[in-house]
């Protein structure tokens, strides 16, 4: 089976080929497992090819911009509240 990676104009950003693996329906977990996870956040396509009679998708997550968004301002926001409180809730100007 081949995976490839497009993005959103189309240009191909990674090819994995001849990705080997068991296709049965034997429920044993020999079944193959593909990811792919890309720092840029660029992928919008991608194309399993050979994967033959009996392939199916179990899941596709996309992780939620806005959710980890929140969690890492929260996050940054943690130790000025920590501070403001240490000091009585008190500014300094």
């Amino acid at each position: 089976m081949d995976l490839t990676l497009y993005d959103q104009f189309g240009a191909e950003i990674a090819s994995f080929l001849n990705i080997e693996g068991e296709n049965t329906e034997n429920g044993d977990g020999t079944a193959l497992f593909v990811g792919a996870v890309s720092d840029a956040d660029n992928i919008a396509r991608m194309v399993l090819a050979g994967a033959g009679d009996g392939a199916a998708i179990n899941a596709i997550i996309v992780p939620e911009p806005p959710t980890l968004l929140l969690t890492l301002t929260l996050l940054g926001l943690l130790p000025a509240a920590l501070r403001a409180r240490i000091r009585g809730g008190r500014t300094v100007r």
